[in-house]
This record gives C-alpha cells, sequence and structure tokens, in this order.
C-alpha cells in the first residue's frame, strides 16, 4: 500500500484532533484530582506543569528514535494516548479508593501514615505523564511525516497552529459541552474513542487491516469499562466515606480481605446519594447513627417524640456540612444569637449561601415581624434539592416554598458587589475557606460590600473556622487574618463566639428512665458539644452587646439563656498582624485541608 495515501491535510486533520484528546485528558485527569481534593488552583497547575514537562520530554525522545517507521510509531502514539487517557479516571479514583480501603479496614485506628495518601496522589499523576510524553511525542511524528506527503520540509507552523486551535477546541468543548453533558469517565471515552477513530484512518489508508486487532481489543474494554463504571464509580465513592456508612461493621471475616471489604463497601454504598452540579458534589449519606448522651443534652429536639430521626449527613465537595441529629446546633447559633446580642430582629434579611434552606425556616420563626428573606444561591441543584428531596425538605420545613422567601440564582460575590438595597441582617453560610474560590468569599473586598449593604442598626454573621486557644500568646493565624480583614473593613463590633459550650448532665432534663449509666455518663457529670463550629457577629457602628436572654417567641433547641451568658466570658486570642488581610489578589486563607500533614481528605 502506497505510503503517501495520506495526504498532508489528513496529517494536519490527525495534529489537531491528537491536541484535542490529549488536552480533554489533562483537563479530565485535573478535574478528577480536584473531585478528590477540593483544591482547584492546586491541580489544575500541577497537573499542566507535569503535562507539558512530560511534552517536552516525548519531543526530546521522538528525536531519538528516526531510524523507525513513523507510521507505525504514530499508530502506537494514538493509541496509546486513548488507553492512557480512558484509564486515568478509573485509576486515579481506583488508587484513592484503595487507600481509603487499606486506611478504613486493614490499618489500626490511630496508627495510619501519610506517606501511603502522598504516594497515591503522586502515582495518579504517572497518567499525566504518560499522557503529556505521548502527546509531546506526536509533533515530531507528524513534522517527519509532513516532509514526505507535502514536499515541502518547513510545515513547523501549520503543525503547531493547528495543535493550538486543538488546544483551544479542547478547553472550550471540556467546559461547555462534554464535561456538562457528560461525566468525567465519558468524557476521557469521548476523546479515546476520537484517538482510535484515528487508528483506524492510518490501519486503512497506510498500515494495513492487521493493525485493526489492538483497536477492537481497546474499543472492547472501553465498552466493558462503560458498563462497569457505574458501579466502580459508587463502590469508590462509598470508599470515602467508609469510616461514616459503617462499612467495618459488614465485615463478616476478622481480619477481614480485600474481597471482604469489597463486598461491605458494595452492600452500604447505598447510604450515599450524590449528585453532581455544575458547581459542586453533594452527597447525602443515610446514617443510621445513635445520638450521643452530649447530643441529647445539647439539642433538645432529639428528645421530643415526634423529633426527626437523625439519619441524613450532608457533604459538598465531600466536605462535612451538617448532621441532621445535631443541625440546630449551628443553624440556631448562627440565626439567633446576633438577634439576642443586637437586641434586634431584623425586618429585611439578606442570607447568602444557606442552599440547604435552614437558615430561611429559622428566620421563618420570627413570623411576620420578618417582612422579607432573600437566599442568594450559586447551586440551583442545591435549591431544586432543599425544595424537592423529601428528607431535606422536611427538615427545613419547605421553607423555599414560603411567600416571604425569594430565592435568587447568583455568585454572591458579584450580587453585594452589585446591590444597592439595604438590609437589616446578612447571614453569610458558606462552606470553609479550603479553596481560592471561596477565599474570595471571606476578602476584605467582600466585607466592604457587606458592610455598605447594611442598614442604618443592622447586623451581618458569618460562619467561620474560629481557633480557640488557651493562651493569648499563641500565633493563631486563622483568627489572625480575619480579625485583620475586618479590622481593614472598618466594622465597629467584631464578636466571635462558638456553640462548643460544657454543661453538667441532670437526670430532671431528661426525664427518670433515662439510664445515663449505659453511655458511661452519670448525673452531674460534664458532657461537651462535639459538633464545633465557629461564628462571627458584625455591626458597621461599635454597638453594646446584650447578653441577658429575650424570649422572642420562638421554638428553639439548642440556644438558651444559660448558653447565651456564657458566651461573654470566652476569647479566642489572635496576633495584630495587618499583614495578613485575606484579599482576592493575595489570598491568605488559601490553606488547602488535604496539604495539611500530607492529607486530604
Amino acid at each position: 500500500m502506497a505510503r503517501k495515501a495520506l495526504s498532508l491535510k489528513g496529517l494536519l486533520a490527525i495534529s489537531a484532533i491528537g491536541s484535542f484528546c490529549a488536552l480533554v485528558y489533562q483537563l479530565v485527569i485535573a478535574a478528577t484530582f480536584i473531585s478528590i481534593t477540593g483544591d482547584s488552583v492546586l491541580w489544575q497547575s500541577l497537573t499542566a506543569g507535569i503535562f507539558l514537562a512530560a511534552a517536552g520530554i516525548g519531543t526530546f525522545a521522538a528525536n531519538r528514535v528516526r531510524r523507525r517507521d513513523p507510521w507505525k510509531t504514530l499508530f502506537v502514539v494514538e493509541f496509546a494516548l486513548a488507553v492512557c487517557g480512558v484509564g486515568a479516571v478509573v485509576g486515579i479514583l481506583g488508587l484513592e479508593a484503595g487507600w481509603h480501603v487499606y486506611e478504613t479496614f486493614f490499618v489500626p485506628e490511630g496508627t495510619a501514615s501519610k506517606i501511603p495518601a502522598l504516594a497515591m496522589l503522586c502515582t495518579g499523576h504517572l497518567f499525566t505523564f504518560a499522557v503529556g510524553f505521548f502527546s509531546g511525542f506526536e509533533i515530531p511524528l507528524v513534522l517527519r511525516l509532513c516532509e514526505t506527503v507535502g514536499g515541502e520540509a518547513d510545515r513547523f507552523d501549520l503543525v503547531l497552529g493547528l495543535n493550538y486551535i486543538g488546544a483551544l477546541a479542547a478547553a472550550l468543548g471540556f467546559s461547555f459541552l462534554l464535561l456538562p453533558q457528560l461525566d468525567l469517565f465519558l468524557t476521557a471515552a469521548v476523546a479515546a474513542l476520537l484517538n482510535l477513530a484515528l487508528c483506524v484512518v492510518l490501519a486503512e489508508r497506510v498500515l494495513g487491516r492487521v493493525w485493526h486487532w489492538p483497536i477492537a481489543g481497546a474499543l472492547a474494554a472501553i465498552a466493558v469499562l462503560a458498563l462497569l463504571w457505574p458501579e466502580f464509580y459508587r463502590i469508590s465513592t462509598a470508599a470515602f466515606y467508609a469510616t461514616e456508612i459503617e462499612a467495618e461493621d459488614a465485615v463478616e471475616n476478622d481480619p477481614p480481605g480485600v474481597r471482604d471489604a469489597l463486598r461491605a463497601l458494595a452492600g452500604r454504598a447505598w447510604r450515599v446519594q450524590r449528585r453532581r452540579s455544575r458547581y459542586q458534589l453533594i452527597d447525602f449519606l443515610s446514617d443510621p447513627y445513635v445520638p450521643t448522651t452530649d447530643d441529647l443534652h445539647f439539642n433538645a429536639k432529639l428528645r421530643e417524640k415526634n423529633g426527626l430521626p437523625p439519619g441524613l449527613t450532608v457533604f459538598l465537595e465531600r466536605q462535612f456540612q451538617f448532621y441532621e441529629g445535631v443541625e440546630p446546633m449551628y443553624h440556631e447559633y448562627m440565626a439567633h444569637v446576633p438577634v439576642q446580642l443586637f437586641s434586634k430582629v431584623p425586618r429585611r434579611v439578606l442570607i447568602l449561601g444557606g442552599g440547604d434552606g435552614m437558615m430561611a425556616r429559622e428566620m421563618l420563626k420570627y413570623g411576620d415581624r420578618v417582612e422579607s428573606i432573600l437566599n442568594v444561591e450559586l447551586d440551583p441543584v442545591m435549591i431544586e434539592l432543599a425544595k424537592n428531596e423529601p428528607r431535606l425538605a422536611d427538615l427545613n420545613g419547605r421553607s423555599f416554598l414560603h411567600p416571604r422567601v425569594k430565592v435568587r440564582i447568583d455568585d454572591a460575590f458579584f450580587f453585594v458587589r452589585n446591590r444597592r438595597e439595604p438590609f437589616d441582617a446578612i447571614y453569610i453560610d458558606f462552606p470553609h475557606p479550603t479553596n481560592y474560590e471561596l477565599t474570595r468569599l471571606y476578602s476584605v473586598e467582600f466585607f466592604h460590600n457587606i458592610k455598605r449593604l447594611l442598614a442604618p442598626g443592622g447586623y451581618a454573621v458569618l460562619d467561620y473556622p474560629i481557633d480557640a486557644l488557651s493562651t493569648s500568646s499563641v500565633d493563631n493565624r486563622q483568627n489572625a487574618i480575619l480579625m485583620a480583614t475586618l479590622k481593614a473593613t472598618g466594622f465597629g463590633t467584631v464578636f466571635l463566639y462558638q456553640n462548643t459550650q460544657s454543661e453538667p448532665i441532670e437526670d430532671s432534663e431528661f426525664g427518670k428512665d433515662r439510664n445515663w449509666a449505659v453511655n458511661g455518663v452519670k448525673s452531674g457529670e460534664l458532657v461537651t458539644n462535639g459538633w464545633m463550629e465557629g461564628f462571627v457577629a458584625l455591626s458597621a457602628d461599635e454597638r453594646p452587646l446584650n447578653f441577658k436572654f429575650r424570649d422572642e417567641g420562638v421554638k428553639l433547641y439548642a440556644l438558651n439563656a444559660a448558653r447565651l451568658k456564657r458566651m461573654k466570658e470566652e476569647r479566642y486570642p489572635y496576633v495584630d498582624d495587618p499583614s495578613l488581610i485575606n484579599s482576592i489578589f493575595h489570598p491568605k486563607l488559601f490553606r488547602p485541608l488535604h496539604l495539611e500533614g500530607l492529607e486530604y481528605r
């Protein structure tokens, strides 16, 4: 068969399509690592860096194998790209699932090393290196083949230009078409099919049909992976939550084998329900958890006969948000403590975040005194779940269906920048700042707009991971960044508080039929709320705070007069350092959780 059967245009098309596929794989790999860690800045940067470095090595290597048949080598390169690309998602998630299985089932509690977790992350980037290497290997091959079919030696501008165009098409296609319509595996599979289509063209036009056999094998493998992918993804997701869904309790043999662990995860995987939106992973866990003594003490709702069963736990981007059995300890402290501190029930309320509907539920307890609630949420899928998912809708009291509650789908950062009408209270209910996108919502620029939107006498409150220390001489960076940022904004009143307190158990509060000895706690012993959450109450002007509990006629399960009064004595030390101001141009709060002690969970 004639070796010039493939035209110059055909070779240039191969170059563009190959570039498209390679960049799709790189974006898929980065998105997979981001879904594991939640850190987009690090993994986009690291994946791009490894990809480009490997591409350089591949280009160098291609110029050292000139004696080999370039057509056959090009076939091998396209085939290798398809195999590495489609295997990347499965491989990386499989490595992570394997780490969690090892940590949960085979390592004694408290003895796990962080080195295997780091090794898992590094091993996953072998896929990045392989894709980059073969992508870089492809360009010199196409240039050499262009010399044989085009009659001109210098085709560098055409090849490189079409490579860049293919990369642009991949970036746009991945962001606007492939990932929104498909998941990560299917996106990689589409690119792999394109690479295999190029292999078919090479086999038909140049190499001969005997080269169809490896293509058929690859297609069969992709089909099998596509069939197994839903179950694989379900079990790998369950592996991350193995502790929460008590997978260890489902193991039949002691000590367990790998098969026992996988069987236990498969049997408990139904407890994890995942929804992927454009912005985040939303995980609902059905947890048969039995309330502890401190849960029962600090949340009176659990002691009511008609109280909701404590079975729902919500994670966003695999970070804990709330647990049904103790959520009043969070939402009541955030919603009602500022009302008590500032002695004011707000008329116009703005909620930023709070897509679960719980903050709106709490503010609706004040009846007609709260005239309007505007809830600004970025993710429409979260709002849809809050309205229609039965367990979440029951928990939030279907607050988003109330006529005084309006929902707006918008980015809170841009909403407060563009809004002009003031509010009497602003509730800032965001996930903790573990990535760059979230640090914007704790920046001095953001807080300037919050302060501007407060009506005279108004207040704001935010959820924040406050560090409580026993001595003020310790350099508490987390508190220092917050205080430096808020001082730069010019808030007159800044009050930090937590929901964590210790109190003695009393038989009278639970009834005589309660045997506390069952849980190892006797009457009079101290119990501590272990579900620690920190909050910050703000006002534009300097105002005295009221710690004397006022009965506003609302039903409260966690907050009471004694707990409010105790907040007056709480102290959260920090170092006064103006250089720690958190800004969108110089983020200081960007401390990825998975880098703390080589952890990534």
